[in-house]
C-alpha cells in the first residue's frame, strides 16, 4: 500500500497536545491548554510572521502554542506572550484597555520598533507604550547612525532573569536598532558599547536598546526592543556561525522562561533543532503512537518490531496525530514530539 505522508511543524499544526492525547486514549480528562504565544502583524505592522519562522518552529519545540495574526484578537487569554511585529496604526482605547487587563495577570508583551526610514513614524508604538504606562518610548533615530551591518555584538548588558546568559552566549546582536528614551520605574535591558561599526567607532554609545517596564498597575512585563532584528529569521536568529547570535536564541528562550516550569533556558541547547536531543546525548526512535483527531489510539511501534514503517497500520484516509518517543544512548526516554500526518491513496 503505498501512502503519502505529509508532515507537518509539531505541536502548531496540531489541534491537540500529547499529553491530551494520552490522557483521551486512557479515558481521563485533558491536560490544560499549554501556553499560547502570539505574533501579532496587524496595525499596519512593517513585518509579517513569516519572517519569524525560526523564533515560532523554537518555541514549539519547547511545547508552546503558536498563534499569527493580523486581526486583532477578541480575546487574549490563551496567550502568555505577545510579541508586537512593528505596528505602525495606533491601538484603539478598548484594544488598550484590553492588552491592560491582560497584562495585570502576569503575561509579557514585546513590542519590536524601527528606526524612522523604515518605520516613518514611531508615533502609534510611542503612544502604546505611554496609554500602558510604561517609562519607555522609541527614539528618533536615522540609519546614518549606524555604518553598515557589521557591527559588534552588543555586551553591556544588566543583570535580569531576561537577560539571563545573553552576554555569555556571545551578545545580543541588533544588526541595526532604534535606540530608547527609558525613564521611570523602567530598566535598561541592552546598551549600546563602546565597541567598533564597520571599523568606526560605535556611535549612540550608552543608549538602551532593549527595555523592560512595568504596566500601571500590574504583573505583567512589557519589553521594548528597538529593531524587527532582534529576532527575525535574516538577522537575529540567522546561522549561529557569527559571534553574538546564539545571545539572541538564549533572549528568546528567557522571553518564555516563566511559563516552561519543568524546563531551564540554562539546559536547552542553542540554537535548537527540531530534531536534537535535550542534552548533547544521540538519540534514537523508540516508538510511534498514532491517534485520530478523538484521541482514539490507532496503533503503536517500537523498535522490537523490527520496522517502524506505518503501512502496517492500513489506516484510512483521513488526518492523523502521531507521538514520536526518542530514547537517549543510555535507553532513557529522552524527548517526545507530536506530528501531523495526512493518509492519501
Amino acid at each position: 500500500m503505498n501512502l503519502q505522508w505529509l508532515w507537518g511543524l509539531s505541536v502548531a499544526l496540531a489541534v491537540l497536545s500529547v499529553s491530551n492525547l494520552e490522557a483521551l486514549a486512557q479515558g481521563v480528562a485533558p491536560a490544560r491548554r499549554p501556553p499560547g504565544v502570539l505574533l501579532y502583524a496587524g496595525h499596519g505592522a512593517l513585518k509579517p510572521p513569516a519572517d519569524y519562522t525560526k523564533l515560532q518552529s523554537f518555541y514549539e519545540t519547547l511545547g508552546l502554542l503558536v498563534d499569527t495574526a493580523t486581526s486583532w484578537p477578541d480575546n487574549l487569554s490563551s496567550y502568555r506572550l505577545i510579541i508586537l511585529l512593528v505596528p505602525k496604526e495606533t491601538f484603539s482605547s478598548d484594544q488598550v484597555r484590553a492588552l491592560w487587563r491582560w497584562l495585570r495577570r502576569g503575561q509579557y508583551l514585546l513590542v519590536l520598533g524601527e528606526y524612522k526610514e523604515f518605520i516613518q513614524d514611531q508615533t502609534a508604538i510611542n503612544v502604546l507604550l505611554a496609554d500602558l504606562g510604561v517609562g519607555i518610548r522609541l527614539k528618533d533615530n536615522s540609519n546614518a547612525d549606524w555604518d553598515n551591518d557589521t557591527c559588534e555584538p552588543l555586551r553591556d548588558i544588566a543583570e535580569h532573569p531576561l537577560t539571563r546568559g545573553v552576554r555569555e552566549a556571545g551578545g545580543l546582536d541588533p544588526s541595526r536598532t532604534a535606540t530608547l528614551e527609558v525613564f521611570g520605574t523602567a530598566t535598561a535591558l541592552v546598551r549600546i558599547h563602546g565597541g567598533r561599526c564597520g571599523g568606526q567607532p560605535m556611535r549612540l554609545v550608552g543608549e538602551p536598546v532593549c527595555a523592560v517596564g512595568k504596566p500601571r498597575p500590574g504583573r505583567g512585563q512589557v519589553v521594548v526592543c528597538g529593531d524587527s532584528n532582534f529576532l527575525d529569521d535574516r538577522f537575529g536568529l540567522s546561522d549561529p556561525a557569527s559571534d553574538g547570535m546564539q545571545g539572541n536564541w538564549r533572549f528568546a528562550c528567557n522571553l518564555v522562561q516563566p511559563f516552561l516550569p519543568r524546563r531551564s533556558c540554562d539546559r536547552i541547547p542553542l540554537p535548537p533543532s527540531a530534531s536534537a536531543p535535550a542534552s548533547g546525548a544521540t538519540t534514537r526512535v523508540a516508538q510511534l503512537r498514532v491517534f485520530d483527531l478523538n484521541g482514539r489510539l490507532m496503533g503503536a511501534l517500537s523498535n522490537a518490531d523490527g520496522s517502524l514503517a506505518l503501512d502496517r497500520f492500513e489506516l484510512p484516509n483521513g488526518v492523523y496525530l502521531i507521538v514520536v518517543v526518542a530514547l537517549d544512548a543510555d535507553g532513557a526516554p529522552r524527548r517526545q514530539w507530536l506530528h501531523k500526518a495526512v493518509v492519501l491513496r
